[in-house]
């Protein structure tokens, strides 16, 4: 049986790579409830809050793009 080395991915290029640990909770609230959620660099300890899905999902777009505009712009530029 194969194993997979746990420190492969710091093989990938760290513009092409990103971990999080992802945390979800929910607050009641007058009205309700209100999910709330963070993402935590496991390396640097940063910590991003989000207050819904929607600041979530739109930080994870922009971070995506970017990774794959660096990664293009790389790309374009090993062309000769």
């Amino acid at each position: 049986m194969r194993t997979q080395n746990p420190n492969t991915h710091f093989l990938v290029d760290k513009a092409d790579y990103h971990s999080f640990l992802l945390r979800i909770w929910k607050v009641k609230e007058q009205n309700g409830c209100k999910w709330y959620l963070s993402l935590e660099n496991p390396l640097t300890r940063e910590l991003i809050s989000f207050q819904d899905q929607h600041t979530f999902i739109n930080y994870l777009t922009q971070l995506i793009e970017k990774t794959q505009g660096l990664s293009n712009k790389d790309y374009k530029g090993d062309e000769k």
